[in-house]
């Protein structure tokens, strides 16, 4: 039997901006609709409230996504020695088993293929997306590239059937120690080679991770983070378009990493407002697959209180902003994150923080669901037209990193 379809505000009369902006005052006894205004940063004003009549239909951002496409993440740290190596490779398999499906493994050290081959001893690797991260395939992209190879060579397995990805950010290094690995054009020309490399082994792999947690982390505004981040962006595709690569061919290899704080809708809107900006500057690049922006996420370490449970709340809100907002992947940082080692049971509600937003919110099967919202769609549009003012003067400036030269 085919069900009707019931409109539920067919029962309640219209009311019109006017009747509703009497009654608004009319309960604020005296004081001006304005003064209850949210004053966001950089002179952007939130109002308490929007109607339709507010929303132009510029401020409609159609964002493409997937339903119940964002990956359970989670970050995991490789100690020196083959203890450290065995320790990390337990709790991988812990997490997997616990529903992580994108597990980031930070190396700041060399390590061989022996040691490789038993942090991943027992994991399927065709069937996660696998992450690196650390100053050992920051300092060697080809070298560890080729410990990845190797393992998928060795598994027998069609390369096409491997995802992951190499988080490397040299602009990002440099902006924070105020140096190169080796030096400007060798940092490039190694992402260059690397790519080309994956090119012909492991196709389905990201390369570079525009960091937007250093940002986050010095308490920038939201504005400055998302300026930063597309100058950042845009500067890699300077940079490898001039070493041969095509625009779109460097644009699949970026993704972008944000800090979601506290701030709901805001963060909401600075997902939504990144992808959309970062689409714009793919059109300007002449790119054929502007609908191509990658963002992983993760709650913010720097926002975290001294009290556990107080985290686990924060972290919670945090991260339905994050999925609310559309990202591909997501970390909810464990509640003891700042204080030291995070231990079993904060690992645990972390990752299941995303299993209740999927599985019991069924926030994994609906699309795009706050498209068209007044108020998100409105406060996205005002933080995209701030940050690209500030962009725009990065790049009439020479781009980024003649900006920070300056």
């Amino acid at each position: 039997m085919e069900k009707s379809i019931q409109n539920l505000f067919s029962n309640f009369s219209p009311v019109s901006d006017k009747e509703w902006e009497e009654k608004v005052l009319k309960d604020l006894k005296g004081k001006s609709l304005e003064s209850l205004n949210w004053q966001l940063e950089d002179g952007i004003a939130i109002k308490p409230y929007y109607r339709q009549s507010d929303l132009k239909a510029s401020d409609v951002l159609s964002l493409p996504t997937k339903k119940g496409d964002w990956l359970i993440a989670e970050n995991f740290e490789v100690n020196e020695g083959v203890t450290g190596t065995k320790t990390c490779n337990k709790l991988l398999i812990s997490a997997l088993s616990g529903g992580v499906e994108a597990p980031v493994v930070n190396i700041d050290h060399v390590i061989d293929r022996k040691q490789f081959k038993t942090l991943l001893k027992g994991i399927h690797a065709e069937m996660i997306t696998l992450g690196f991260s650390g100053l050992f395939p920051e300092a060697d992209p080809i070298g560890f590239l080729k410990l990845i190879i190797e393992e998928v060579a060795s598994s027998g397995k069609p390369q096409s059937k491997f995802n992951g990805n190499l988080q490397l950010d040299p602009i990002g290094f440099f902006i924070e120690n105020g140096e190169w690995y080796d030096n400007q054009a060798a940092d490039f020309d190694h992402l260059a080679s690397a790519i080309r490399l994956m090119d012909q082994k492991l196709r389905s792999y990201k390369l570079i991770q525009v960091n937007m947690h250093l940002m986050h982390n010095q308490r920038a505004e939201i504005t400055r983070e998302l300026a930063v981040a597309i100058a950042t962006g845009s500067e890699y595709m300077t940079q490898l378009i001039s070493r041969g690569l095509t625009p779109d061919h460097a644009a699949r290899r970026i993704a972008f990493s944000v800090s979601v704080g506290n701030a709901y809708f805001p963060q909401m809107a600075k997902i939504r407002a990144l992808k959309s900006l970062w689409r714009k500057v793919l059109q300007a690049y002449g790119c054929k697959a502007v609908n191509t922006t990658y963002v992983r996420a993760s709650t913010s370490v720097a926002q975290q209180a001294e009290d556990q449970y107080t985290n686990m709340i924060s972290a919670t809100s945090s991260a339905m902003a994050a999925v609310l907002g559309g990202v591909d992947s997501l970390t909810v940082m464990p509640s003891d994150e700042a204080h030291g080692n995070p231990d079993d049971f904060s690992r645990r509600i972390a990752r299941n923080v995303q299993h209740l937003l999927r599985e019991e919110s069924h926030l994994g099967k609906v699309q795009n669901p706050v498209e068209g919202s007044y108020y998100i769609e409105i406060m996205t549009r005002k933080l995209m037209e701030v940050a690209w003012e500030k962009f725009q003067k990065i790049e009439g400036n020479g781009g980024l990193l003649t900006f920070l030269s300056a």
